[in-house]
């Protein structure tokens, strides 16, 4: 392109050359970076002797002129030998005519600041620009080689392979550039250089400029322009990918794609599209080369490939993180969201799905014998216990109508390692069916005034709000079968000193407990009830169906009226006079885990802050993924935890909120601190993570990876419940599920949203173990195993059965493992929800039961995530053709 292309837009001749080749003609030598789109000749004698600088000069007391390379209207470039550093460069000096000029000299130190903003193996590379005595040059890295504009005329077009070659690395360049805010402006095969290695290298930014920094919006060459930029609009990224394609149908068939005399013409042809077929020119061309570059050259900017490196994903073959990773790159989030396959193979999709179904129905019954919920008999609704609960309270003497009330599930741990120590497998499950005593219950509570939870953002539970709150405030505990446990009330504040004491009728207690009073022995009381009393009432003896356990029953009233009844086991400890056992192994795990966090905030912190400051991080799906935490956490709590409007109901809100925010950004800063090292180790993990956090949820290989990472989780299930039924066999008490799911739909969304966070959690903390240990092994092998035995460690560690979990454990994280860094973290992350929420759950084969919510629940989520996954996955394909085809 001449100087008039170059600065004055306005000054477009009308017509228009077919293949605009510079007067020099071809070179076989050139620098790096171009020089302002004229063509150079090695030898000097091809000038006619019109050289400025003679050979041997030395310049800048630094640079000697060993010949002239080319010349053109922005300057003459000179091939040198950099005394200082033993190297050979190319110097562009600008023409004495032009260098007082303001206008081209900002144009010449604009050319020098935006080159050394792009550092890419791809794209020319400029060292500094210098001034005095008389001269104004830039520095830039020598190639010898020529332009591809002159290889293409020489030999018409690109062999098929190599066309694809050099595609893939010029779109690299372009994207390192893009990535930078750098718009080139000027792409076209006068521009990219073939070094002796035959690379091609990106040069000549003598037109770029910043992106939303244009004004001169016309400047370029004509034959290579996108419509917009010609006509005036705009100038944008898409502009440069107009180009990309008409460099590629160039490289491809060896033709210019528009073949107009005059901008006229140009324009008209522009307009409609009349594109000569690419395969109809070269026949041996993929198909899928002809549409990326059809929508290359869509008139619409809007509808082109979003960036270079979407051209170049969508391009046959290669694989372009491994490109930039050969290359010594860190391939960028855009990158690795366009890389990889376009999804997963139909028979893996259609695998996924039956494994889904049939890890399902298994786990479905294998949990419905092994757990808990299997060996307590669950006869009466949660309605019916709550109702007969509220009917108790009625019958003691608290008739004033509660401003309001709430239940929920409970499971007597204390009692059943108990049983578990000192029964044989078959009494202890012989005392689980008969119920007796109570090992899953329900609790119902009533107040005056609305229920609140204390500790801000939780539910309101059995202690929170603490029972003698309020003046009338009722307990109530019942077992599996409707049988009373335990009973509390608040007495009055004030004693107004009207009423007399009077004796309590305990007998409606004992009864509704399921205990003979004649069987009974009265003993002195011991215990002392949390609220006021004027009597107390005990009795000692065995509960029906469990003969060998001795029980104590202690109660108390005041002024007539119950205030505290209940059934005391061996298993019962004073709580309020002793403070909780913590052993050496429990106090090595607090503090691992306090270290461990503090470690993952802190340096997580420093290094998010560190990539930010670099322009290094993902700082989009950073903010994507704390605002999701965020508002995760407060779908939560306000399906567990809101309940009834009341004036703390904001300030709970605001602390639900600041939690959510909390953990919200802690694991932004996390992602933001660790995504940049996956993607520079591990980018292929990346890939359909990337794509989901971009919006592409349709994406069919987002879907796949989903498909895999449900099917992991329902498997992992499975084996879940194969090492809670191994360690039972060896002692272990039976697999517990959280009862809070038999509260209804509320408490299981709630649960899930939770699972989430977790999971999430869990996801980035595993990331940040396999970056220290990768930091200081640096080896990837070595890494994963330290994690894999580090992790299996502390499972053991806080493990009731070590010689049983440590096996599942090491089997366990060497596949989680595994999965993270060959499959990705997005099936990672699912694997690991799937997982962990269907153990939580109460599973049930009787689906017709008043607790098979959760269980059918449990199962739609993965059935339909499964099924919903497997159709996005498999969009467009012939299911019984396709898989029988393969």
């Amino acid at each position: 392109m001449d100087s008039r292309d170059k600065s004055n837009p306005s000054s477009e001749a009308e017509t228009v050359a077919h293949k605009p080749t510079p007067s020099s003609g071809a070179s076989s030598s050139r620098s790096r970076s171009g020089g302002s789109g004229s063509h150079y000749r090695s030898q000097p004698s091809s000038h006619g002797g019109g050289e400025r600088l003679a050979p041997g000069l030395l310049v800048a007391g630094r640079y000697r002129i060993v010949a002239m390379l080319g010349k053109g209207g922005m300057g003459e470039v000179y091939r040198a030998e950099d005394l200082t550093l033993g190297q050979e460069v190319a110097l562009k000096f600008l023409p004495r005519a032009i260098a007082e000029d303001p206008t081209f000299l900002e144009r010449f130190h604009n050319e020098v600041r935006i080159a050394r903003q792009v550092s890419h193996p791809h794209v020319c590379r400029v060292y500094d620009i210098f001034q005095g005595d008389g001269q104004l040059f830039l520095s830039m890295e020598y190639v010898d080689g020529e332009d591809l504009g002159s290889l293409l005329k020489r030999i018409g077009r690109l062999p098929g392979d190599k066309a694809l070659e050099f595609s893939r690395k010029i779109c690299a360049g372009l994207a390192a550039a893009h990535d930078r805010g750098v718009l080139h402006r000027d792409l076209k095969p006068g521009n990219i250089l073939i070094d002796g290695r035959g690379q091609p290298l990106l040069t000549d930014f003598g037109l770029a400029a910043m992106a939303g920094e244009v004004e001169d919006i016309r400047s370029g060459t004509p034959q290579y322009q996108a419509p917009e930029q010609r006509a005036g609009k705009e100038v944008t990224a898409r502009s440069d990918i107009y180009s990309l394609g008409l460099l590629l149908y160039e490289m491809f068939t060896g033709r210019q794609a528009f073949t107009g005399n005059t901008l006229a013409e140009l324009d008209a042809q522009q307009k409609l599209g009349t594109v000569t077929s690419v395969t109809s020119i070269a026949r041996d061309v993929d198909p899928a080369v002809e549409a990326v570059i059809a929508r290359c050259l869509d008139p619409d900017p809007a509808k082109r490939p979003a960036s270079a490196i979407a051209v170049s994903a969508a391009l046959p073959g290669g694989d372009p993180l491994a490109a930039a990773l050969a290359a010594g790159e860190t391939p960028s989030p855009e990158l690795v969201a366009a890389a990889g396959t376009a999804g997963i193979p139909l028979k893996v999709a259609v695998a996924c799905m039956l494994a889904i179904f049939v890890a399902l129905v298994a786990n479905l019954f294998l949990a419905s014998k092994s757990s808990l919920m299997s060996r307590v008999p669950l006869d009466l609704p949660a309605d019916v216990l709550k109702l007969k609960a509220k009917e108790f309270a009625l019958a003691a003497g608290y008739t004033d109508r509660p401003a309001d009330t709430i239940s929920g599930f409970f499971t007597n741990e204390p009692m059943l390692r108990y049983l578990n120590d000192k029964f044989s497998r078959a009494d202890r499950d012989i005392m689980l069916a008969a119920g007796t005593p109570v090992a899953i219950g329900l609790w119902y509570r009533q107040s005056p005034r609305p229920l609140v939870p204390v500790s801000a953002g939780n539910a309101v539970t059995m202690a929170d709000p603490p029972g003698n709150q309020l003046s009338n405030m009722v307990s109530v505990i019942l077992d599996s079968k409707g049988r009373l446990f335990s009973f509390g009330a608040a007495p009055p504040q004030v004693d107004d000193g009207k009423d007399a004491p009077k004796p309590v009728d305990w007998g409606m207690f004992l009864k509704a407990a399921g205990l003979d009073e004649a069987a009974l022995t009265p003993v002195a009381p011991a215990r002392i009830a949390s609220v006021a009393f004027d009597s107390r009432v005990a009795w000692t003896g065995t509960m029906e169906g469990a003969p060998k356990i001795p029980l104590r029953i202690e109660a108390a009233s005041w002024k007539g009226k119950a205030v505290y009844f209940g059934i005391i086991g061996p298993w019962d400890r004073p709580t309020r006079m002793f403070a909780p056992t913590v052993t050496l192994t429990q106090t090595i795990l607090q503090w691992f885990y306090v270290s461990l966090f503090l470690l993952v905030v802190l340096g997580s912190s420093v290094l998010a802050y560190r990539n930010w400051r670099i322009g290094r991080g993902d700082l989009n799906g950073a903010l994507r993924l704390a605002f999701g935490i965020t508002a995760l956490q407060i779908v939560s709590w306000l399906f567990g935890g809101a309940r009834v409007l009341s004036a703390s109901m904001l300030s709970h809100f605001v602390t639900a909120a600041g939690i959510g925010l909390f953990q919200g950004l802690a694991l932004g800063l996390a992602y933001l601190a660790l995504e940049p090292f996956v993607r520079r180790r591990w980018p292929h993990a990346l890939v359909s993570w990337a794509r989901l956090f971009s919006g592409k949820f349709h994406d069919p290989l987002v879907a796949g990876h989903a498909l895999i990472g449900i099917t992991i989780g329902v498997v992992w299930s499975l084996v879940f419940e194969a090492e809670s039924l191994t360690a039972e066999a060896y002692g272990a008490l039976p697999a517990f599920s959280w009862v809070g799911t038999l509260s209804g739909v509320r408490s299981i969304t709630s649960n899930v949203l939770d699972v989430i966070t977790q999971a999430l959690s869990i996801a980035m903390g595993s990331l940040f173990l396999l970056f220290l240990a990768r930091l200081v092994m640096r080896r990837d092998v070595l890494a994963c195993g330290f994690f894999v035995l580090i992790t299996t460690a502390f499972a053991v560690l806080s493990s009731a059965n070590p010689w049983v979990d440590v096996g599942f454990s090491l089997v366990q994280y060497t596949f989680f493992t595994w999965i993270l860094l060959r499959v990705g973290l997005l099936p990672t992350v699912l694997a690991i929800i799937v997982s962990s929420y269907l153990p939580t759950m109460t599973m049930t084969t009787d689906w017709s039961a008043w607790y098979a919510t959760p269980t059918i629940f449990a199962t739609l989520i993965a059935l339909a995530g499964g099924l919903i996954a497997f159709r996005w996955a498999t969009h467009g394909k012939r299911l019984l053709g396709d898989f029988l085809d393969g």
